[in-house]
């Protein structure tokens, strides 16, 4: 929103949300020094029982009343507030019913793996009811927006009936600058501060494909320790240990080359990006490498799978990476190995990934969006 805004100082930008969340996100400031309101969505307000324990919470919340994205008061709302703007834009609908609005509407897909089973359960039944029901409306009564063109072929694929997909790339999503990097003193993992490690953000699922990772780390550090493999996200601190070729061993720090360090605030994963000696994303799907869009603008190497998604940014973006078959244990561990081993590529990938980084901005996403949010606008005045 702030690049759009940014663009074109003379449209009128409101953000509907729940306020009281959004206020605790990094860089929500930036979006009262612009030309943008921030209201509340009220079917979203924060208002669950306090002085329970999480798991408590969840029980009641689930047991007493529907979960936010199935409430009918939320598809009320918006069709309501959708009277008083000239185009309603949602920027992940994910797990919510399309609601009804008097303006056109335009929603961005990141992804369609509800559609594949990659060996262990992610969705409950209720989930993936609701996802394969509410997409075929939103397909049918919004403009699709998705982030690379692998993703536009998937939609097609699912849902051949759509006759317009616009596809816009992403630039990096990390708000940091160089001068707000946290100080030595202050970063949270003192004990990484002289160690080589490799940068593995994931979420704990199979489509993540950690255990080839881990049991190409075991295969590299097999004779001797040559990195060590730090891995954030959600729940991931119970992740460490030493790497085997079948899975990960219990060890204490100085014998484990596995480190999960659970989930980490955006202040410190920038310092944990900053000093990596790489960053690896082993994904089997995804929609773009969000963790090489990252690290490409901060001259660190990317390890990467060569999954279709991934390898638009280098064919089309220019950007470079270390690639192999994620389902190959193998071809993980050559390209790690060439990462850690080739200085002469790793450094003229990384002039080359800073110089194609110069033209991926949100000012040129934001531009794009205008132009489609204008035909959109076009098209509605035509109808009528």
């Amino acid at each position: 929103m702030c690049a759009l805004a940014d663009v074109d100082s003379s449209i009128s930008l409101t953000l509907f949300c729940d306020v009281e969340q959004a206020t605790k996100l990094h860089g929500f400031e930036e979006l009262t020094g612009r030309n943008i309101t921030v209201k509340q969505l009220h079917s979203a307000q924060s208002d669950k029982p306090y002085n329970l324990s999480k798991r408590a919470v969840r029980y009641l919340v689930r047991k007493v009343k529907p979960r936010f994205y199935e409430r009918k008061e939320l598809e009320d709302e918006i069709m309501n507030v959708s009277k008083d703007f000239d185009l309603a834009y949602f920027p992940w609908p994910y797990l919510m019913k399309s609601p009804k609005t008097v303006c056109p509407k335009v929603a961005t897909f990141h992804d369609f793996n509800f559609k594949y089973f990659f060996g262990t359960l992610v969705y409950n039944h209720d989930q993936l009811r609701l996802l394969n029901e509410s997409f075929i409306d939103w397909m049918e009564d919004s403009f699709p927006v998705v982030s690379t063109h692998f993703m536009e072929n998937e939609l097609r694929k699912f849902y051949p009936n759509v006759s317009s997909v616009n596809v816009i790339h992403l630039a990096s999503l990390n708000m940091y600058h160089k001068e707000e990097m946290l100080a030595d003193d202050q970063f949270s993992y003192p004990h990484l501060l002289n160690e080589r490690y490799i940068l593995f953000p994931v979420h704990i699922t199979s489509h993540k494909n950690i255990g080839n990772v881990i049991s190409a780390t075991a295969i590299v550090n097999k004779k001797k320790l040559r990195f060590r493999l730090v891995i954030t996200g959600n729940h991931t601190a119970i992740i460490k240990g030493k790497s085997s070729y079948l899975g990960l061993e219990n060890a204490g720090d100085e014998q484990g080359d596995v480190l999960g360090l659970g989930y980490v605030d955006d202040k410190q994963m920038h310092y944990l990006q900053h000093k990596a000696f790489a960053v690896l994303n082993a994904s089997l799907y995804e929609a773009g490498n969000g963790v090489g869009l990252d690290a490409w603008p901060m001259g660190i190497p990317v390890i990467q799978s060569n999954i279709p998604a991934f390898e638009e940014h280098l064919q089309l973006q220019g950007v470079k990476a270390f690639t192999f078959d994620p389902k190959d244990v193998s071809s993980i561990v050559k390209a790690i190995e060439e990462c850690l081993d080739n200085d002469e590529k790793k450094i003229s990938f990384i002039k080359d990934s800073l110089a194609a980084s110069v033209s991926m901005t949100w000012s040129k996403t934001a531009t794009q969006y205008l132009k489609l949010f204008t035909s959109v606008l076009q098209k509605k005045n035509n109808e009528h």
